[in-house]
């Protein structure tokens, strides 16, 4: 009987945990079904809305950026000189779409009144070519691209490049470009959360002989090494009928 009896205790405790996880599943499929949605609705509004992306296919986008904009990359080679442990967060690729070139408005009101006869012209010079790159009514478009990059104190770094292109007339002519200054940029966030430390928990545990209550003490996280995983661990204290017992956990988010 008593064997029976553990055997049921591991069973609910095996059913316990499956529902655990099938909850926990349906809400992480539920939330990003959420988000997928909004970011749709978003786009159709003509937002731009940043995509999720895994750790590894971002570092696939970050490097086909670099490969194909040398200002992007000197300026990322520059940023991971000055803070080694940063790693991609984001990666954003901005266009205008065409621009139009306005002409120079004409003054007006202006009326010029000699005092002299104005001095006998010599024979006008043949004007010499035209080798302005831009003309009225030319087509040009700008193109930015971001990368932030996080460090492991949470530290945000912001590195780009723009270029200026000029559409039309064809062919499409890249006409300027740089990398982004430090000194005469800004750019803010809203701080992190503060992360958590220590803690508190009920305890609760029924076993064969009965069921007994008590309390933890949650130990500030850590990050496990060669994972990467974030740990927690805990002391409790659970008081089931005459025994007391002291239990230690250690756990990982995933």
């Amino acid at each position: 009987m008593d064997r029976l009896r553990s055997y049921s205790n591991w069973i609910l405790l095996a059913v316990a945990a499956l529902a655990v996880w099938a909850l926990n599943r349906e809400h992480r499929a539920m939330t990003i079904a959420q988000r997928s949605a909004e970011a749709a609705q978003l786009a159709l509004k003509n937002q731009i809305v940043e995509g999720q992306e895994t750790r590894r296919q971002l570092q696939g986008s970050v490097a086909q950026l670099l490969a194909e904009n040398a200002d992007l990359r000197t300026a990322y080679d520059r940023a991971k000189e000055a803070a080694p442990d940063a790693q991609p967060a984001s990666a954003t690729q901005l266009d205008t779409g065409p621009l139009r070139v306005r002409k120079v408005p004409a003054s007006a009101g202006v009326v010029v009144t000699p005092t002299q006869p104005p001095p006998a012209q010599a024979k006008p010079e043949a004007a010499p070519a035209d080798t302005c790159l831009l003309q009225p009514d030319d087509t040009i478009s700008v193109e930015a691209l971001v990368l932030e990059l996080e460090t492991d104190q949470q530290n945000t770094v912001v590195v780009g490049s723009a270029t200026v292109y000029r559409d039309t007339p064809a062919p499409r002519l890249a006409i300027a470009s740089g990398a982004f200054q430090s000194s005469l940029s800004t750019s803010h966030e809203v701080a992190p959360p503060s992360p958590p430390r220590w803690g508190a928990e009920l305890v609760g545990a029924c076993f064969s002989a009965g069921c007994g209550y008590g309390g933890g003490v949650l130990l500030p996280p850590f990050r496990v090494p060669l994972f990467g995983w974030r740990g927690e661990a805990r002391v409790d204290a659970l008081f089931a009928g005459p025994a007391t017992g002291v239990l230690g956990a250690l756990g990982a988010r995933w």
